[in-house]
C-alpha cells in the first residue's frame, strides 16, 4: 500500500507492518511503526493522536498500541515499563525510578545491526555494556550525533550516519555481570547464581546495593566499569564484598606511619 508523506501526520493510523518484537516496549514500537511508513519524527506523530511528543509516556502509547490488535502484543505489554510511586517495573522487574530513562535514546549498535529494534532493558541506566557482544551501549551515531527518541530510524540517525553495527560476533559465553544478571531476572537469559542478591530479592535494592559500592569503589576506576566491580564484589558474597572495601580503604587511607609527625 503506498501513503503519502501529508498522511503520516493526519491523526489517522498508519498500516500495520509488522508484530512486536521479544523485549520491545510500546515506545519502541511505536518509533519503528512511524519509520516503516516513512515517517521521519515520532513527535509530531504522536502529537497528531492527540498525546505529547515531547514527553512520551509509555503508558499512553501502550493503550494506542493496544487499540490496533497488533500480533504479539502481550511482548510490548510485558517490556513497556509501568510507573507505581517511585517505582518502574518491566519485564517481571521492579527497579527505583532513577534506574530508568528515555532522556536520550541508548541501544547496542551490534544489536541493532542483527535486528533493527528497541530493547527495553537498554532504557535501565546501570545497563552499559552488552553481554551479548561485549560492545557499550551508546547513545551517539559514529560521528557522535545524539540520537533522540523523536528520530524513529534504528538504522541511521538524524544526519544519516549509520547507528548500526552488522556482523559483530556475539560472546562465546556470557560475562558474570550487572547487565547479563539483569537480563536473567528478566526472562531474557539464564539467571545467574548470586546469593546475596537472591537474598535481598528486589531488583532495585540490589541496584542501590550496587551503586552505593560503586561510590566507595570508585577511585581509579572509569566511570563504566564501578558498577561491574561493584557487582562482582556483591555477588562473591560478604567476604569478597569486604575484601574489596578494605582494598579501596587501603588506598585512600594514609597509614599511621604516614601521618607521624602530621
Amino acid at each position: 500500500m503506498n501513503i503519502r508523506i501529508s498522511d503520516i501526520y493526519s491523526g489517522e493510523s498508519l498500516p500495520l507492518r509488522r508484530g512486536a518484537k521479544f523485549g520491545e516496549p510500546s515506545h519502541g514500537w511505536a518509533a519503528a511503526h512511524v519509520e516503516m511508513n516513512f515517517g521521519t519524527s515520532l513527535r509530531t506523530y504522536l502529537d497528531s493522536l492527540g498525546y505529547d511528543g515531547r514527553d512520551i509516556r509509555p503508558a499512553h502509547v501502550l493503550e494506542w498500541v493496544r487499540s490496533l490488535n497488533i500480533q504479539d502484543f502481550a511482548l510490548v505489554e510485558n517490556a513497556t515499563p509501568r510507573f507505581e510511586g517511585n517505582d518502574v517495573t518491566l519485564m517481571g522487574v521492579t527497579v527505583k525510578r532513577r534506574h530508568w530513562s528515555i532522556a536520550t535514546r541508548r541501544f547496542c549498535p551490534a544489536c541493532l545491526g542483527e535486528d533493527p529494534y528497541h530493547r527495553t532493558w537498554w532504557d535501565l541506566t546501570v545497563f552499559g555494556r552488552c553481554p551479548f557482544h561485549g560492545t557499550d551501549v551508546v547513545s551517539t551515531d559514529e560521528q557522535g550525533n545524539v540520537v533522540q527518541w523523536w528520530w524513529p530510524s534504528f538504522e541511521v540517525s538524524a544526519e544519516r550516519y549509520p547507528i548500526r553495527q552488522k556482523n559483530v560476533a556475539r560472546t562465546d559465553r556470557l560475562p558474570s555481570t550487572v547487565e547479563t544478571w539483569l537480563l536473567g531476572r528478566m526472562g531474557v537469559v539464564d539467571p545467574l547464581e548470586t546469593p546475596f542478591f537472591d537474598a535481598i530479592g528486589s531488583v532495585g535494592d540490589s541496584l542501590r546495593a550496587v551503586e552505593r559500592l560503586a561510590e566507595v569503589n570508585s577511585l581509579g576506576v572509569a566511570d563504566e566499569d564501578r558498577a561491574n566491580r561493584a557487582f562482582t564484589a556483591l555477588a562473591g558474597g560478604e567476604e569478597t564484598a569486604f575484601r574489596c572495601i578494605d582494598a579501596v580503604t587501603e588506598e585512600i587511607a594514609p597509614s599511621r606511619n604516614d601521618r607521624r609527625g602530621v
